[in-house]
C-alpha cells in the first residue's frame, strides 16, 4: 500500500522542495514586500524539517530498524534541528498575529515590526527553541525516538525515575508550544477582526470581508498545528482499541498525521492566501504582476 512503501513520502517531500524554491525564487525577485521575513523563515523551517524527515524517519523505516538508531549521538544532533522546525512554526504564528494586532492599534509611527527588528526577534526564538531542546538531549540516556508504527515522536529517558522532573517540565513546554501557543494566535487575529469593525474604518465592507477571512485561515492554520498534538493525546487514550486494528490502518494514519505538516507552506501561502497563490502562478509562469490592491488574509 503507498503509505507502506516510499512512494507517498518521496512525493511529498518533493513536492514541498519544489514549492519551497519557488517561494525563495519569489523573496529573489522580490514578489513579497510585507512579509519577507517570516516568509523567509517559513522556508528554512520547511526544508529543516523535510530533509530531517529523510534522516530520522525515512532511513530507519525502511532500511535499518536498530532499536538504538535514535540514541546515537549524531542522531540526536538531528533530532534537535528537526524539534526546532517543528516548533518554529508556533513562535512564527504567534508573533505575526502580535504584529499585526499592534499595527491595528498603532498603525503610525511605530518600528517595533520593522524588518529589522523582525530579524532580531526570529533570531532570538531560533535560540530559544535550540535550549529548549537541550532539556532532552543533554542527558546521555534522553533522546527524542520515532515510533515506526505509529510515526509518533516522544521524549525517552532510559531512567524514568532519575528524569522524571526534567520529563515533567518537557511535558509542560510541550503543551504551550503545540495547544496554547495557535489559539491564542486565533484570539488575537479575533481581536483584529473586532477593532477594525469598532474602528468604522472607510472602505469597511471590503476590510470586514477580508479581516473574517484572516480569522478563518487562522483557525484553519491552529486546527492543522494541533493535531499532530492532539493526535497523540487521543492515541494514548484510545490505544487499546486503536492497537487492535490491522497494522496497516494504524500506519496509514499515522503516515499521514505525521506527514501533515511536511507541505505546511503550501497551505499557508498558496491555499489559504489568494494574493501570494497568485505570486506562485506568476512564478512559475514567468508573468509579469500587474498592481492590484490587497486584502489582509495572510494567516503568515
Amino acid at each position: 500500500m503507498i503509505w507502506q512503501g516510499p512512494v507517498f513520502a518521496i512525493l511529498m517531500h518533493i513536492f514541498a522542495y519544489i514549492f519551497n524554491a519557488i517561494l525563495l525564487v519569489m523573496l529573489e525577485k522580490k514578489r513579497v514586500i510585507h512579509s519577507r521575513v517570516y516568509m523567509f523563515n517559513m522556508i528554512v523551517s520547511e526544508i529543516f524539517m523535510n530533509f530531517t524527515q529523510n534522516i530520522l524517519v525515512e532511513f530507519p523505516y525502511f532500511f535499518t530498524q536498530d532499536p538504538a538508531f535514535y540514541s546515537f549521538e549524531i542522531v540526536k544532533f538531528v533530532e534537535i534541528f528537526s524539534q526546532m522546525a517543528y516548533q518554529s512554526k508556533f513562535f512564527m504564528a504567534t508573533l505575526m498575529a502580535v504584529n499585526r494586532l499592534w499595527v491595528v492599534l498603532k498603525p503610525i509611527g511605530s518600528d517595533a515590526f520593522s524588518s529589522e527588528r523582525l530579524k532580531l526577534y526570529m533570531t532570538i526564538g531560533w535560540l530559544v527553541l535550540f535550549f529548549r531542546q537541550m532539556i532532552i538531549i543533554i542527558p546521555n540516556d534522553c533522546y527524542f525516538k520515532m515510533d515506526l508504527v505509529q510515526f509518533q515522536v516522544s521524549a525517552v529517558c532510559e531512567d524514568k525515575e532519575k528524569h522524571a522532573l526534567r520529563m515533567r517540565i518537557n511535558s509542560m513546554i510541550s503543551y504551550f508550544i503545540h495547544i496554547f501557543l495557535p489559539w491564542v494566535s486565533v484570539f488575537m487575529n479575533i481581536l483584529v477582526f473586532i477593532f477594525i469593525k469598532l474602528r468604522k474604518m472607510k472602505s469597511q465592507v471590503r476590510r470586514k470581508s477580508g479581516e473574517r477571512t484572516l480569522v478563518i485561515n487562522s483557525l484553519v492554520v491552529s486546527l492543522l498545528l494541533t493535531a499532530n498534538y492532539l493526535y497523540n493525546y487521543f492515541y494514548s487514550m484510545f490505544k487499546p482499541l486503536i492497537s487492535q486494528q490491522s497494522h496497516e490502518l494504524q500506519s496509514a494514519f499515522s503516515f499521514f498525521n505525521l506527514y501533515g505538516c511536511s507541505c505546511f507552506n503550501f497551505v499557508v501561502y498558496f491555499l489559504l492566501d489568494p494574493t501570494n497563490r497568485q505570486k506562485v502562478i506568476n512564478t512559475v509562469t514567468n508573468k509579469k504582476e500587474t498592481n492590484l490592491s490587497r486584502t489582509i488574509t495572510t494567516v503568515i
